[in-house]
């Protein structure tokens, strides 16, 4: 289970031991339906659709989804200024997403596209400051480094 959730968690199988008694069966089944509502790949699509309906759309430039270039697949595209914008798992950011993450970026370095990338979690609890962000990069020239917001 994701650790962001962990105690989130813990306080509601406190309150369900509490209020429901100390049942395995109970327990069992809370902790199910917990996982499942609080599933971190439900909040990623929840960020993107939220991002995507409530932001992106609205802006005064083309807007792909889920857009292939050369071997990825990027979250979103803005050709006007060659941006891609990702959305990330805070929590699952390994050696191997790394090393994946940096050659991507090599990549879209050597097609001088903006990448910039946010945690889902940032999108759901930031809203306003990732809107601003993505406007900054869209108004901001190129440079070398990707622009990554945390």
């Amino acid at each position: 289970m994701n650790s962001d959730f962990s105690d989130f968690y813990n306080r509601l199988k406190y309150l369900n031991e509490k209020e429901v008694g100390n049942s395995i069966m109970d327990t069992q089944i809370n902790k199910t339906i917990t996982e499942k509502a609080y599933d971190p790949k439900k909040l990623r699509i929840k960020a993107e659709m939220h991002l995507w309906y409530d932001f992106l759309q609205c802006l005064p430039v083309t807007v792909y989804r889920n857009k292939v270039i050369g071997r990825y697949t990027v979250d979103f595209y803005i050709p006007s200024v060659k941006m891609v914008i990702e959305i990330y798992d805070s929590q699952n950011h390994g050696d191997e997403q790394i090393k994946r993450e940096s050659e991507r970026d090599d990549y879209f370095r050597y097609l001088k596209t903006k990448v910039a990338r946010y945690s889902y979690l940032d999108i759901i609890e930031n809203f306003p400051n990732v809107c601003t962000d993505v406007v900054r990069n869209i108004t901001a020239p190129y440079t070398e480094t990707p622009s990554t917001h945390s």
